[in-house]
């Protein structure tokens, strides 16, 4: 794998990186299992994302997340501040 990351920054610098949804969701569900969610909260977190996920514009994904940052516990915000917002953020912007 980082041969092919290497590869890709050498001959297409400056590209942006995106994650797939499932692994996405995927890598949430790890995170909130190895810091003890239980599987009661699991369920409501992912769809909290998928949510997110959907939304159609930046400012309407904006607004879902500032909900769902009332609703959140705060070691989950962080992480997912530090580790998904910023690339669906892009997202969101090259849609609009």
């Amino acid at each position: 794998m980082a041969l092919y990351i290497e590869a890709v920054e050498k001959y297409l610098p400056g590209v942006i990186w995106l994650r797939c949804w499932n692994h996405t969701i995927n890598a949430v569900k790890a995170w909130l299992k190895k810091h003890g969610a239980s599987s009661v909260e699991i369920p409501v977190y992912i769809s909290h994302l998928r949510d997110l996920l959907n939304q159609r514009s930046a400012s309407s994904y904006e607004n879902k997340l500032a909900e769902f940052q009332l609703l959140w516990s705060k070691s989950f915000y962080q992480y997912f501040m530090t580790e998904i917002h910023n690339e669906v953020l892009i997202v969101k912007l090259c849609i609009e």
